[in-house]
């Protein structure tokens, strides 16, 4: 506790001492107890929640939620008035690129228009050229022209209904509000984490992954399989490792 390691210093504070000796130490209104409930209620003095990464069928159910939010701002008339399906669309793009890429919200928000070539379906992400599915790319397209259509002039990429960027809070993007309201009981963390975890399946390095995807390197190891079998470990080492140049001769 906060009082034990105030205890094993040097007292400059005699006051604060016996504020905190005093009989009446232990009661609601005391300095000690006022200290107690600041710490339990400081969100940054909380312990790290960690968050595991989504299982394969939520996946599966995230991409379908997305689709249907880009479908259903496709398939309206105009945008006019109708802002929110503008907004849902954007989250489902934003939610397919952080399943495709392991990419954080942190990175994403700061992602420009010029990061796509919707002739090659690439995006670049910290420099990093990738390919993209298809149907996200033909998505991705729509979005381009609708953004244009509604006079949406912005460099950054996932914006809101009036061009401006996401801003550092998630909950900026609609997408943790949305989810809830849709029934899912996930973390935006956890959605990142499996796109990280496949790219760790597949096999990119790690260091690559954290250049790609910004993530820490705590998130990264958090990802990585906890035992041998986990994700075809097993599998993945030895796919990789008869590879190696003096494997025959060995």
């Amino acid at each position: 506790m906060w009082h034990l390691y105030i205890g094993e210093i040097k007292y400059k504070n005699i006051s604060l001492k016996n504020e905190l000796g005093a009989p009446t130490r232990w009661e609601d209104s005391s300095y000690r107890s006022q200290c107690n409930r600041f710490v339990e209620s400081c969100v940054q003095l909380r312990d790290k929640e960690i968050f595991s990464a989504i299982e394969y069928d939520i996946a599966e159910r995230l991409v379908e939620w997305c689709d249907v939010q880009i479908r259903n701002a496709i398939e309206g008339e105009n945008l006019f008035g109708r802002s929110a399906l503008f907004r849902k669309m954007v989250a489902g793009l934003c939610v397919k690129l952080m399943l495709l890429t392991g990419v954080t919200y942190r990175c994403v928000r700061q992602l420009k228009m010029e990061a796509l070539d919707l002739d090659a379906n690439t995006i670049t992400i910290s420099n990093f050229i990738i390919r993209l599915p298809i149907k996200l790319s033909k998505q991705l397209k729509h979005y381009a022209i609708m953004r244009e259509e509604n006079n949406i002039d912005s460099e950054y990429l996932f914006v809101n209904e009036k061009g401006k960027q996401w801003k550092e809070q998630t909950k900026s993007s609609g997408i943790p509000d949305y989810l809830e309201k849709d029934g899912f009981e996930v973390q935006l963390t956890s959605i990142i984490k499996y796109g990280i975890k496949e790219l760790i399946n597949i096999g990119i390095n790690e260091a690559i992954i954290m250049d790609i995807t910004w993530a820490s390197s705590d998130i990264i190891k958090d990802c990585l399989p906890v035992n041998e079998m986990e994700c075809g470990w097993y599998s993945y080492i030895n796919s990789k490792i008869v590879n190696a140049k003096l494997y025959e001769k060995l």
